[in-house]
């Protein structure tokens, strides 16, 4: 009978205890409970004692309910708010743990590494959020956004074909719905897809928020004052003809430099986002501008992570003065060593906010070194250098090419001939193509040929040429050269077309790489410029021109003499009116109609090395006009 009570007494007391257990753990989890809805009334006040207080209340609800999967996520997200991304991420592993299969936890991770890919450009950092994010998408098969930030790591991590699988899946969980269709344009333009890429992005704009819409065109706006305010809201007056003006290469019907500014916007709007959407600081507008950092330093030594603010006071007030204010800041430095650019940014509200540091002295907004992008050809500079962009497609490789403009008279203005030329052999399939365009947009000519075996080097130059009469005004021509493996040249000239004169007109002198490059036929006039200007040895130097508007005497035939000298120079205008010219000839000929095609020949031999100018002057013998023309060149 004593047995039977004290097992009665001990598995009373057993229940007693589960019982106070379970009171404590209920006592426990309420109070977890109260705490994490007073830190959330905290957070939204906004202020940094506030964020401190809700911080400490957090802390306090893990302690005492560590399997609070919302006190995770919270705790994660406000450590990533003030920096602490590592024990944000803990906790987000932590809530993964308590529910695995639970979606805002993969997603939350998955963009707490998107951040820590932004902050360092890190590929393990990069791998581990697409890993997270593919999960999420697997977990929300639905959601669109998530497929759309799943397809952009996978654009950034440069697995295209994964990148527009994930957008296609996000695509058919919502046709109407802006990030996928935007992150499969990122992915056609970065695979080299211009026409694909212009019509998604095109169809993305249609369907983007107004105030995500307007980003399209405002970077580029603000550099040359195009932007207008309404209610508050700054918009561009018209991007479309910003863009048109800065497109680096006319004779594709794509803009190259547009492609890849909407690209890297696109994929700024998928991925600098944390839990209140959108984050848009100077990184985000460094990565518009220039793309991702080749490398980024986080508090390096060489920044204070102080700053001291001195009041102004009145003249001739005391030197009993309270001290300056000093606040402190995180730092953090971008390279990007090919353009030249080290831009310091400063957190200085601590919520992980990035501008440019306060500075009274110069500028802090970087910009490129000019001659870095002289030397990139596949790169345009933008609004004094505030943004660098393509000018090539993708995967093209970049190849050395030379260009020549002409201008011959014509009736209505000029006859623009225009030679481009690259290294290549007789067995290369290489294609040349042109664009002429107006000062006000008009296109006047745009065609392409293949190029062919070169005159002046048979075996190593490649050479196409192409021509149209223009009337006057002045005009953009862009030149390109195509090739397998993606060999692309271009070549950026102009031209200023004056007025049709009635009366003597002469054309642009041409140099020609001698009688192998210039031949003239009763049909036909088939010259190959010298793109060098240079006389090598003691060969001579040939020139063609061309002399319009001359007069016809009483046997209906014009008559003309023309002078050629040849002059010092060292930039190409002769060193004074005095000095004497280095060689001199004159010539009279004769000419049925008022057009000559003319071949000049000047003697080297005699003139020593340096650099001239060679002078043509023409003069009508009947009506007594005068032209004249000039050509700088360089005797070795």
């Amino acid at each position: 009978m004593r047995r039977i009570t004290a097992i009665l007494l001990s598995a009373a007391t057993l229940l007693a205890a589960a019982e106070s257990r379970a009171s404590s753990s209920a006592a426990r989890s309420a109070e977890a409970e109260s705490l994490h809805r007073h830190a959330l009334e905290h957070l939204a006040e906004g202020t940094l004692d506030a964020r401190r207080q809700a911080m400490s209340e957090l802390e306090r609800a893990f302690q005492l309910d560590p399997r609070r999967l919302e006190t995770l996520l919270d705790l994660g997200r406000l450590c990533l708010e003030i920096g602490q991304r590592q024990r944000g991420r803990s906790f987000y592993e932590r809530a993964q743990r308590v529910a695995p299969d639970d979606l805002e936890s993969y997603l939350a991770l998955g963009n707490a590494w998107t951040w820590e890919w932004l902050n360092s450009f890190d590929d393990t950092a990069l791998a581990r959020a697409v890993q997270n994010m593919a999960r999420a998408a697997e977990l929300s098969p639905g959601r669109a956004d998530v497929w759309a930030r799943l397809a952009a790591l996978e654009v950034a991590r440069g697995r295209l074909g994964l990148s527009a699988e994930a957008a296609a899946r996000g695509c058919a969980a919502d046709s109407q719905a802006w990030e996928p269709i935007i992150a499969l344009a990122c992915a056609k333009y970065r695979g080299g897809d211009l026409a694909g890429a212009d019509s998604a992005f095109r169809a993305a704009r249609r369907r983007l928020p107004d105030q995500l819409s307007s980003r399209f065109g405002d970077i580029i706006s603000s550099w040359d004052g195009h932007e207008e305010e309404h209610d508050g809201v700054v918009s561009d007056t018209n991007p479309g003809a910003r863009w048109e003006a800065n497109d680096p290469d006319l004779t594709t019907p794509e803009n190259e430099a547009e492609l890849d500014y909407w690209t890297r916007l696109g994929l700024a709007l998928l991925l600098f986002r944390d839990a209140r959407g959108l984050r848009w600081d100077m990184r985000t507008e460094l990565f518009v501008r220039y793309g991702p950092p080749r490398a980024v330093e986080i508090n390096p030594l060489s920044s204070p992570l102080t700053y001291w603010h001195y009041r102004n006071y009145p003249a001739g007030t005391e030197l009993s003065l309270p001290p300056p204010i000093s606040f402190p800041f995180n730092a953090q430095v971008w390279w990007y060593p090919e353009l030249g650019i080290r831009a310091e940014l400063w957190d200085r509200s601590l919520t992980q906010s990035f501008q440019f540091p306060v500075s009274k002295e110069s500028d802090a907004d970087p910009r490129p070194d000019p001659g870095l992008i002289a030397s990139r050809p596949d790169l345009v500079s933008l609004g004094e250098g505030r943004g660098v962009f393509r000018a090539m497609a993708p995967g093209s490789r970049p190849i050395a090419a030379q260009g020549h403009l002409a201008r011959f008279p014509s009736a209505d203005g000029a006859t623009l001939v225009a030679h481009v030329i690259t290294a290549g052999e007789p067995t290369d399939t290489l294609r040349g193509a042109w664009a002429v365009v107006s000062s006000d947009g008009r296109v006047i000519a745009r065609a392409s040929a293949p190029l062919a075996t070169s005159a002046c080097d048979p075996t190593g130059l490649r050479v196409a040429d192409f021509a149209v009469d223009a009337p006057a005004g002045d005009y953009r021509v862009d030149l390109t050269v195509s090739g397998s493996g993606g060999r692309r040249g271009l070549v950026r000239l102009a031209a200023s077309v004056p007025p049709p004169d009635t009366g003597l007109a002469l054309s642009d002198l041409v140099m020609t790489c001698g009688a192998e490059g210039a031949s003239l036929t009763p049909g036909a006039v088939r010259i190959e410029p010298d793109m060098d200007r240079l006389v090598r040895g003691s060969r001579p130097l040939t020139v063609y021109f061309e002399i319009d508007g001359l007069a016809s005497g009483a046997d209906s035939r014009a008559r003309f003499a023309y002078t050629y000298s040849v002059l010092h120079t060292k930039d190409g205008r002769p060193r004074r009116r005095e000095t004497p010219v280095v060689f001199e000839a004159s010539r009279e000929e004769m000419n049925d109609g008022t057009r000559r095609r003319q071949f000049v020949t000047v003697p080297m031999s005699s003139v020593t090395s340096g650099t001239y100018v060679l002078r043509i002057e023409v003069r009508d013998l009947v009506a007594g006009a005068t032209a004249s023309s000039e050509l700088f060149f360089v005797k070795e």
